[in-house]
């Protein structure tokens, strides 16, 4: 190692980096060895999983998961239920069957405002009988009605 040192850069001494600049991780109070995009492994790690190099981003409420959507959580739970799911249950004024989704109209994950929320349903009786799609029809216009 010290002599691929000596021999790249003329010096036993680690790199560091260009123009005298140390070689270290970007982010503030962080004194560990750079290694992918100006950030150290372990910062680097958290960033591409998160998004962020802020280890309480989770102790915020309201805060956004890893997949996009913001999630809010209710009574210190640990997991934060997603909002526009509750925005929706709100305006509905009861909770969400397990068949029932919400879509955003605009596809930001974010934007969460009750006009750019609509319902949607993807419960489907198992039979083809008539009788069934009937009984399944009465059933979807009480409950929407």
């Amino acid at each position: 190692m010290h002599w691929g040192r000596f021999r790249k850069h003329g010096t036993t001494e680690p790199y560091r980096g260009h123009g005298g600049i140390p070689n270290l991780c970007s982010v503030d109070g962080c004194s560990t060895k750079l290694a992918s995009h100006g950030m150290c492994h372990s910062h680097w790690k958290m960033f591409k999983s998160r998004g962020t190099t802020d280890r309480f981003i989770r102790s915020r409420n309201p805060y956004i998961d890893g997949s996009g959507y913001v999630r809010e959580r209710i009574d210190g739970e640990r997991q934060g239920q997603l909002q526009h799911r509750l925005v929706m249950a709100a305006h509905l004024g009861r909770a969400l069957l397990p068949h029932e989704n919400v879509h955003h109209i605009n596809g930001v994950k974010t934007d969460n405002r009750l006009e750019n929320l609509e319902l949607w349903s993807s419960w489907q009786p198992s039979g083809q009988r008539v009788e069934d799609k009937v009984s399944w029809a009465k059933e979807i216009l009480a409950l929407y009605s």
